[in-house]
Parts: C-alpha cells; structure tokens; sequence
C-alpha cells in the first residue's frame, strides 16, 4: 500500500487511513508479492512491446495457460470418442450440465456423477460397455490444449536468455512464444510473474478524457494526496446502485452490497 501511494499508483493515504500492509504480513500467502498493472486494451501490445525493450526480446515472454479437462468436455470427448451419437447432438444434450470449476480435488468426480440428474445422459452412460466414471477420473484435470495466458508476464535474467531456464514452445491460436510452464510452476521456481491486465473502464475513461479534452500529460487533475473522502454527491450515486462501468463497483455482488 504504502509502495503503491508513494509512486502514484494509487492516490489513497495508507497511513492516514490505516490500510496495513496485509500481503506482507499473512501467514496464509507465501508467494510473493506483486502489483496487478491495468491497461487500456487497446495498448497492451505496446506495454508487451516496452517491456521487451527494455528488457530484452528474449527475457520477456507470455505465460502458457493450459485447458484440463473438466467432467462436462471428459463426458463429450468420451461419447465422441464411442461415436455414440452426433456432434450436434452431443452438445445439446450436455449443454446444461454443471461444473464447479474452483474444484480440482479428485474427490470432486464421485460427487459430480452422483449429482448428475440428466436422465437421458444417464441411460446412454448406462449402455455404453464401458465404465465412463473410472475413466474419467484418469482424465480429470490433464491438460488438452495450450494458450498464451491473457495476461500472465515473465521477465528473466538480461545476462541469459529466458529459454535457458525455462522451456518456451510457439502457440499458433496465440502466435507468439510461451513458457511451457505455467504461472503456478513458473512461481515456484523463483521467477517474478507480472500481471498486465486489459481492463474495458480504462478504455471508458480514455474516451472521456480524449472529449473533455483533458491531456494527463500536460496538466493534474489534483495534488497528489488531495483527493476528497466525503463528497456527499459520489456517495449518493455509490449508494444508488447505478455503478454500471465504475471499477470493482459494476458487480452484481457489489451493488447489493452497497445498496
């Protein structure tokens, strides 16, 4: 926080406010700290650009992110794969299904197919000769396709190439180079990720600016540190719940929260 206030990240007093610096100091988060930066879509290629400037083409490269298979595309590929009906077919009969997604456990199988309530898909499951729920259990969670993640950064060493400590492989859907790890073994293994996020407010406020006429590069809207906390009118709009297009406050979660 204090790091974010001092470079004008943010225009939010830590210390008068009393916002403690909670990623350092939780016993629950052992990875490292970092800033999530946010862009304009509309120049992240640019910022992808700067960074390999700066830093060098072959030390800066997109992390992979990897499609596993989850229990709704195991059902498809297995019932493609038996040719037990059209494709057409396949996906409208298994269109509906549900998937937890924050659940990677292998317990989480088990529960899925005793939670499956799709009769039809049931009987056909039943008829195939083969036991659909132990293979997919073999399935679960390996990975069937690689994308660049889409905004997952690595930046290495500038005396050695990146490729020397980390295996990079070209993505064609994506047309660039990726790591063949991905954030979570990237981590591990010492590297600082960075996080250059496309975010669509930015985009909004850009178009603002550019019909207001305001030049960010030529003049300050205010003094660092001098932004207001109690203006009845912000407020009134916040607790309205008209916060279509205002960051973090759009959400349907957080409009019932500030309601």
């Amino acid at each position: 926080c204090l790091l974010a206030y001092c470079l004008r990240i943010t225009e939010i007093d830590p210390i008068r406010h009393g916002l403690y610096f909670e990623r350092f100091l939780s016993t629950d988060r052992m990875s490292m700290p970092d800033f999530d930066t946010d862009f304009q879509s509309l120049h992240i290629e640019r910022v992808m650009q700067y960074l390999s400037d700066k830093y060098g083409k072959h030390n800066v490269e997109r992390i992979c992110a990897y499609d596993k298979l989850r229990p709704k595309s195991m059902i498809q590929s297995m019932l493609k794969a038996l040719d037990v009906m059209s494709h057409a077919e396949l996906i409208k009969l298994t269109k509906e299904l549900e998937d937890d997604n924050t659940r990677t456990d292998p317990e989480y199988i088990d529960e899925w197919w005793e939670s499956l309530d799709n009769e039809r898909l049931i009987d056909i499951v039943g008829r195939v000769e083969y036991d659909l729920q132990s293979f997919s259990k073999a399935l679960f969670q390996l990975p069937v396709s690689v994308s660049a993640h889409a905004a997952a950064v690595v930046i290495g060493d500038s005396q050695s190439d990146l490729s020397e400590w980390v295996p990079t492989q070209f993505v064609p859907s994506s047309n660039r180079i990726v790591t063949q790890f991905d954030m979570t073994q990237i981590e591990e293994l010492g590297f600082v990720k960075l996080d250059t996020l496309s975010v669509g407010t930015l985009d909004t406020v850009a178009d603002c600016v550019d019909y207001i006429g305001y030049d960010p590069f030529e003049q300050e809207i205010s003094e660092h540190g001098s932004m207001q906390y109690d203006d009845a009118k912000t407020y009134q709009l916040i607790t309205s719940g008209y916060t279509d297009g205002l960051f973090q406050l759009s959400g349907g979660t957080a409009k019932q929260v500030i309601k």
